[in-house]
């Protein structure tokens, strides 16, 4: 079954009236209830500050290209919750606000700590604003505790900022100090290192020494020819004396000598083709050929002299030409040997020096590049230690912080919240709602029949007529002192509403 909005309003009111004095007994328990929670409800003022704050690291600057610092995201609301939760700046605050007018005791001071903690809110207003409110019953009391809170965060973010400062200068200054020991340790070892190795670390002392290897290479290959030239003259000449047992023709003697020489000039003449040519190249066969032809030669002129053929006497000239000559050439030998040898010491010398030498500039150059190092940082950190210094003196001078206040505290005036007017407001509104649906109720619980509808729509009836209720003179009379007395009722609440008011106002 459903009713119109008409219909529904005229049976709300026509069940209102049926039962006036619980609507008069319910009107005025509401509108005398909210009005004594309005006239208790707590007044609470709210002060707050916006501080400004570029929390930046100090080494962050100093120390970039040389270290890597560690960044994070920072929570200044939180930043700010520590600082101004702390113990110390508790019983500042308490101190501003005046909570005792005796020494509190240690119990009384711990839970007003926890009041004003509850009381305190801290926000992140921007990327790099703190707004920090304070509530209390007294504005004056809010506005002094939020500018000590902000005093006090303000002048503890100043100091902790000094102290950096003053903590990266001193870092970077004891990294300075440190590297140059360093320098000093480095400079004392390759000072040391040189003073042992003076011959070895001598400038132009490698190239020197390389030079001399060379020569002395040089000579060394120079004897090594002659020795060999040497040789193949004594074994000529000792293949002329083979004979020398059964007498030595000075024709036979003579005919040797020029066989030799024949080889001679053919061992050289095939050398020289040996640089461009193999050795299947036809005048390289042929040379070798004739070479084998005058060594068999050679060959059968000593046979020939040891068979007695010639009669000429060993005393001969001529031998004794060749002896002289033999003995000549293996002095000559042994002379080039001794100065082979010596030269070969001197060489295996120098070769010493040299492996010497190069471990020496190896160790040297690790040496120089360890300095290099170390000064090229030292250097860097004594640039950024005059830097920090000057980030310090700022700090010291209060002329670099970035931290400010941008809205200061102020004394409130208006309490924020739930105030007097919105509580009078509405007992004004409830007052008169509650009733009404109080009564509404009742009558969709009660099961009467209110209505025509009903007997039609519900009970499947039909109906024949509606009489309505007549009231009689007296009823009548009844209702006009019942409406007189709600109205009566109604103007005494607004009245007292009204006077409420005025008292609020007026202080």
């Amino acid at each position: 079954m459903k009713f119109s909005i008409g219909d529904l309003v005229k049976r709300i009111l026509r069940e209102a009236w049926e039962r006036k004095k619980i609507v008069a007994a319910v009107y005025l328990v509401t509108a005398f209830s909210f009005l004594v929670l309005a006239w208790v409800w707590p007044r609470v003022y709210t002060s707050s500050s916006v501080i400004l704050v570029d929390q930046q690291d100090i080494l962050s600057p100093l120390m970039e290209g040389t270290a890597v610092t560690s960044s994070s995201v920072i929570d200044r609301a939180k930043m700010a919750r520590q600082v101004i939760f702390s113990r110390e700046s508790m019983l500042k605050i308490i101190d501003a606000g005046e909570f005792f007018d005796e020494e509190p005791t240690p119990v009384q001071m711990d839970l007003q700590v926890e009041e004003i903690k509850s009381k305190t809110n801290f926000s992140n207003s921007g990327k790099n604003l703190i707004e920090i409110r304070f509530s209390d019953l007294d504005p004056e009391r809010a506005f002094n505790v939020a500018k000590t809170m902000t005093s006090i965060f303000v002048d503890d973010t100043i100091k902790a900022k000094q102290a950096e400062s003053r903590a990266a200068y001193e870092f970077i200054n004891n990294e300075v100090n440190n590297y140059h020991k360093k320098l000093q340790a480095v400079e004392l070892a390759i000072k040391e290192f040189r003073s042992r190795n003076i011959d070895s670390s001598a400038p132009g002392s490698k190239t020197v020494t390389n030079d001399r290897l060379l020569e002395l290479k040089r000579q060394l290959e120079n004897i090594n020819l002659e020795i060999h030239s040497e040789d193949s003259k004594l074994l000529a000449r000792r293949r002329q004396l083979s004979g020398e047992g059964t007498g030595i023709s000075s024709s036979s003697l003579a005919r040797e000598s020029a066989l030799n020489q024949r080889i001679v000039n053919l061992e050289s003449r095939l050398d020289t083709l040996r640089l461009d040519y193999h050795d299947t190249f036809p005048d390289i066969v042929q040379i070798k050929s004739q070479i084998a032809t005058l060594k068999k030669q050679i060959v059968e002129e000593i046979e020939s002299r040891k068979t007695g053929a010639y009669e000429e006497l060993k005393e001969g000239p001529i031998y004794q030409e060749v002896r002289s000559q033999v003995l000549r050439i293996q002095t000559n030998i042994s002379t080039l040997k001794s100065r082979r040898d010596q030269i070969q010491k001197m060489y295996d010398k120098e070769a010493e020096t040299m492996s010497k030498i190069n471990a020496v500039d190896a160790e040297l150059a690790e040496l120089t590049r360890d300095y290099t190092v170390n000064q090229e940082l030292y250097q860097d950190l004594s640039r950024r230690r005059e830097s920090a210094k000057i980030s310090m003196n700022i700090d010291l001078e209060n002329q670099g912080l970035s931290i400010k206040v941008q809205e200061n505290a102020t004394l409130p005036v208006v309490p924020k919240g739930i105030r007097f007017a919105h509580i009078i407001l509405a007992g004004l509104v409830l007052s008169f709602g509650a009733p009404l649906v109080l009564v509404y109720g009742l009558s969709l619980i009660d099961n009467k029949v209110r209505d025509e509808h009903v007997v039609t729509d519900s009970l499947m009836l039909p109906v024949l007529a509606s009489v309505y209720y007549v009231n009689t003179p007296r009823e009548r009379r009844s209702n006009y002192i019942s409406s007189s007395i709600m109205v009566m009722i109604v103007l005494v609440v607004w009245s007292v509403y009204g006077y409420a008011i005025w008292l609020r106002m007026n202080g």
